[in-house]
């Protein structure tokens, strides 16, 4: 996609170049467009209307109410210390509903250091259902907690 200033410019590089006695399709190649290109921009004025087209939402996408289902299923004390996945099946398995995929969960989850934390629970479990932290992991883990609080030395 050319943005509209580089548009404007090569439109009047091959109008000054015609004034000069070239022809059109010889002062489009020079510059790299077709002259098809060229007439195009040149009746368009607005330019590419891509970015700003108006864009519906998706059918598949979450409702609010989903969103605000899912956060409160995560923030429930039995649930807190468990990956999306793990929640997905509990509620499978304990109140036959499904809300939403582990996916969708992590989505839905602000990028903040509870989701890091949900990030590694899923990845590194011990035997006891702890976030185990080993020498190969914990830099990463440093690593996306310094992305998401810069300032991590109340962790």
């Amino acid at each position: 996609m050319t943005s509209i200033p580089d548009r404007e410019r090569a439109i009047e590089l091959v109008d000054e170049a015609r004034q000069a006695g070239a022809r059109q399709a010889a002062a489009c190649a020079e510059i790299g467009i077709n002259a098809k290109t060229y007439r195009t921009w040149k009746q368009d004025a607005i330019g590419d209307r891509r970015p700003m087209a108006e864009r519906p939402p998706q059918s598949h996408a979450l409702t609010d109410a989903e969103q605000c289902e899912i956060l409160e299923r995560c923030h429930r004390p039995e649930f807190a210390s468990l990956p999306p996945a793990q929640i997905i099946a509990r509620l499978l398995n304990e109140e036959g509903r499904y809300i939403a995929s582990a996916s969708s969960f992590y989505r839905v989850l602000p990028p903040t250091v509870e989701r890091v934390i949900l990030y590694f629970l899923a990845r590194s479990r011990s035997g006891s259902g702890e976030l185990r932290l080993s020498s190969r992991n914990c830099g990463v883990v440093r690593a996306c907690l310094w992305m998401v609080a810069p300032d991590i030395t109340n962790l």
